[in-house]
C-alpha cells in the first residue's frame, strides 16, 4: 500500500554503459529509504552509435527504462538529473 503523504522523487538520468545509471539507482535506494516514491526515467540517446555497447548495457537500458514526459516532471515533488560528461552531456 502506498502512502499518499510520501514525497515523489523523479531521478533523470543519462547513460550508455551503466556508470551513471548506477549513480541514479544510488539516488533511487536514498530517497526510498527516506520514505520517497520515485521513478526512475532515462533520457532518449542523441547518439545512434551502437558499436560503444560492448556489454549489452545501451540496448538494456533502452528495453528496461522510458524517457521522462511533462507530466512526470509536474507530478513529482523533486526531480535529480545525473548525466555523464564522458560522452559530452553534462547538467
Amino acid at each position: 500500500m502506498t502512502n499518499p503523504e510520501a514525497p515523489t522523487v523523479l531521478i533523470v538520468f543519462y547513460s550508455r554503459d551503466g556508470e551513471t545509471e548506477a549513480l541514479a539507482l544510488a539516488a533511487a535506494v536514498g530517497a526510498v529509504q527516506e520514505r520517497a516514491l520515485i521513478r526512475l526515467r532515462r533520457l532518449e540517446d542523441i547518439m545512434g552509435d551502437e558499436s560503444m555497447d560492448a556489454g549489452g548495457d545501451l540496448r538494456r537500458m533502452r528495453k528496461e527504462y522510458v524517457s521522462p514526459s511533462e507530466r512526470d516532471v509536474l507530478a513529482n515533488d523533486a526531480v535529480i538529473f545525473a548525466a555523464s560528461s564522458r560522452h559530452g552531456a553534462s547538467f
